[in-house]
């Protein structure tokens, strides 16, 4: 992640209209796009990048958050509104199923850790 924390960083500090500059920083964080044109506006914030794919033509609003914990597939002639999130990521439903059991090497004091549930 802390890969994704970096490229996310200049593309989000780099100006729209620095548009070459931008588009190099896009491919670099996402695992394909298809070609152009595309545009996404800053802020824009993943969890790891390499896990989007992106068809042609796409378009993000501001704020646009993706949590790609597992893969993102984002077909052609997509256009996303402003603070769209998209995750793959979720936690359980059920009280039990949250309870909080130790794990090893837990970065969360006394070992504690959290369950996520991930899926495409």
């Amino acid at each position: 992640m802390l890969r994704s924390e970096i490229i996310q960083y200049k593309f989000n500090k780099t100006p729209l209209w620095s548009i070459l500059k931008r588009n190099r920083l896009t491919k670099k964080l996402l695992g394909s796009i298809d070609g152009t044109p595309y545009a996404i506006y800053s802020p824009f914030r993943v969890a790891y990048g390499k896990n989007i794919f992106v068809g042609k033509n796409f378009f993000a609003n501001w704020n646009c958050m993706i949590l790609d914990h597992a893969e993102v597939h984002i077909g052609n002639n997509v256009m996303l509104g402003p603070n769209v999130t998209l995750s793959t990521v979720t936690h359980p439903k059920y009280a039990a199923q949250r309870a909080i059991k130790p794990m090893k090497n837990s970065f969360e004091p006394k070992g504690r850790g959290d369950i996520e549930l991930v899926a495409p």
